[in-house]
């Protein structure tokens, strides 16, 4: 029996501004925020939309990777997530983000963990703490311990569990 079971933890911004700063929350579909082309006009087509890759081809489904095992776990509140090769600062990406994806938080790795767990079918879960909102960059306004302390009492708790 298959007991192995990969565990991602880190921070995210929140959009969702229901999660509240050190909330943990368990990522169920994350998809690339920032794979594409930027347009002349500041939108975004991704690789999807400029079909250099089909939104329904594996691990995607509709263009995100689902984690149907996570959905199972309800021990912490859902999310969904964005991944992105930078925090978004501005008003316009952080629009254009929202507009475009309507996902509860942003991280810069969660989309490549779940496709390569997805690709070697493994079990897995990405939790995430918010640490801060997603708005013009303001570092004062984050709360990084709070979210990491949180973060680090779940998943003592994930562990502690799985011991027994």
């Amino acid at each position: 029996m298959d007991t192995d079971l990969i565990i991602m933890m880190g921070l995210g911004g929140a959009f969702n501004r229901n999660l509240k700063l050190g909330d943990v929350v368990n990522i169920t579909e994350e998809t690339f925020g920032d794979l594409g082309a930027e347009e002349q006009n500041g939108s975004m087509k991704s690789i999807f939309d400029l079909q250099l890759m089909n939104a329904n081809q594996h691990p995607f489904t509709d263009g995100k990777i689902i984690n149907q095992g996570a959905k199972e776990h309800t021990f912490l509140p859902h999310a969904t997530s964005v991944s992105v090769n930078k925090v978004s600062g501005s008003k316009s990406s952080i629009n254009l983000l929202q507009r475009k994806f309507l996902v509860d938080i942003e991280n810069m790795e969660g989309a490549a963990f779940f496709q390569v767990c997805k690709l070697y079918r493994r079990k897995f879960l990405e939790l995430r703490a918010i640490s801060n909102y997603v708005e013009p960059r303001n570092k004062d306004a984050w709360d990084i311990q709070l979210a990491l302390q949180n973060l680090s009492e779940v998943v003592i708790k994930i562990i502690q569990g799985l011991e027994t």
